[in-house]
């Protein structure tokens, strides 16, 4: 069963606290709100590793921050805007939100098409 350690409030986590996998390893680690991810935390991947470093708003990445491949490999590091089952990315190379929508299939535990914009998104930041 899954454990949490830290601050509570009418039965809900708030304030900092930790989310773990029963094999003990962290699964969140930040801010909660009314039992939500909320403000700066570290998700992580059941190998211990960070999954997305950064704000959070009800539940959701929103903010900056940064998503990693379970094997540390940063997949996207930036501005993130959330909303329901889709969500918009910043892209740096034309200074604009780019919008993606989130899909089950995944690569690495992104979902694919985000996955592959974001990549695009690096690739571009990568040759200036």
């Amino acid at each position: 069963a899954l454990r949490y350690r830290g601050e509570w409030r009418n039965g809900l986590p708030q304030g900092e606290g930790t989310w773990y996998y029963p094999s003990g390893f962290k699964m969140y680690e930040g801010n909660w709100s009314r039992g939500c991810k909320h403000g700066w935390g570290t998700e992580y991947w059941g190998n211990g590793q960070p999954r997305y470093r950064g704000e959070w708003w009800n539940k959701k990445p929103h903010g900056q921050g940064a998503e990693y491949s379970s094997d540390g490999v940063v997949l996207f590091n930036g501005k993130w805007r959330v909303g329901r089952s889709k969500f918009d990315v910043w892209d740096e190379w034309r200074s604009t939100w780019a919008h993606r929508v989130y899909t089950e299939s995944a690569s690495q535990g992104a979902p694919a098409e985000v996955h592959k914009a974001r990549s695009q998104a690096l690739l571009r930041m990568s040759r200036r």
